[in-house]
């Protein structure tokens, strides 16, 4: 195979697979009934970000117009922020209990019931 055509091969591969993950974290927002919290929010965005970047630099290199230093390259670094962000992001949704709660009462089985079954 000839080297540029490796590279060509390379350069097309990573939108594809940028392309793959943000679907499989929108299948993630749609199942969890399109309120996926803030974590997932920051790695989709992260990921879309680092699609439109590489699909840029694609556009870029094909027709020999891509620079070095550019908001491109910027792009690339706010992707990875976001997706380092998430990392950190709380996950956990607040649970709120009402004043009148009270624990279940034990499940009574025959070998040892508890007092009062």
């Amino acid at each position: 195979m000839h080297q540029g055509s490796l590279v060509l091969a390379v350069t097309i591969a990573y939108p594809v697979a940028d392309l793959l993950l943000v679907l499989l974290v929108v299948g993630f927002f749609a199942v969890t009934g399109w309120r996926p919290g803030r974590a997932w929010l920051l790695l989709g965005g992260g990921l879309l970000l680092q699609a439109v970047a590489d699909t840029v630099y694609l556009f870029q290199t094909a027709s020999r117009t891509y620079v070095e230093a550019t908001w491109l390259d910027a792009l690339w670094l706010v992707g990875i922020a976001l997706m380092a962000w998430s990392a950190w992001a709380s996950t956990a949704r607040q649970i709120t209990v009402s004043a009148d709660w009270r624990p279940c009462p034990p499940r009574c089985s025959p070998r040892s019931p508890p007092p009062g079954c």
